[in-house]
């Protein structure tokens, strides 16, 4: 397991990776297939709070099709303290909402970013949205009214991996 906590994470500095931050997603299978995309993706990691996020147990671990193991998995209390630690180190914190006019294909992603993943039903918190520094929507032509948590995560990580110039073809 490569779990550690955010602030030792942070304390590390590192100049640019990507982040994803759980905020009150519930639902372990939707846990670990955003710890799955994780690992996937080749971000710098996923932060699990303690409050309001399932624990990394045997339902997350099957979700994340045993990459739970190798995850860069940063823990913290809960979301607002992972945000305000995020903030405190110039770290930009950036959220999905529908109604955003920025759209994810033509935002500027900063090198380093934390990326927050709303609960499933509500979004992302209040206490969580006070330290949101840009909001992006996910365009969607057909009738939905939104994405899975997790197929939502993909989508980000994916676009980034395409702007670091990555080889997709495999």
């Amino acid at each position: 397991e490569r779990m550690m906590a955010l602030s030792d994470w942070l304390a590390k500095s590192p100049d640019t990776g990507q982040l994803f931050l759980l905020d009150g997603v519930t639902t372990p299978a939707n846990v670990g297939m955003v710890i799955r995309t994780v690992v996937a993706a080749d971000l710098a990691g996923i932060i699990l709070p303690r409050k309001g996020c399932p624990k990394v147990d045997p339902l997350v671990i099957k979700a994340s099709a045993g990459t739970a193991f190798r995850a860069p998995i940063l823990r913290v209390e809960n979301a607002e303290m992972a945000a305000r630690q995020l903030s405190d180190h110039g770290i930009p914190i950036i959220a999905l909402r529908m109604e955003s006019a920025i759209n994810l294909y033509s935002f500027e992603a900063p090198p380093r970013s934390a990326w927050v993943l709303g609960n499933e039903a509500t979004g992302v918190s209040a206490a969580v949205e006070q330290y949101v520094s840009r909001w992006v929507r996910i365009p969607m032509p057909g009738p939905a009214e939104s994405l899975n948590v997790a197929v939502a995560g993909s989508v980000v990580a994916f676009e980034l991996v395409r702007r670091r110039g990555q080889d997709l073809s495999d």
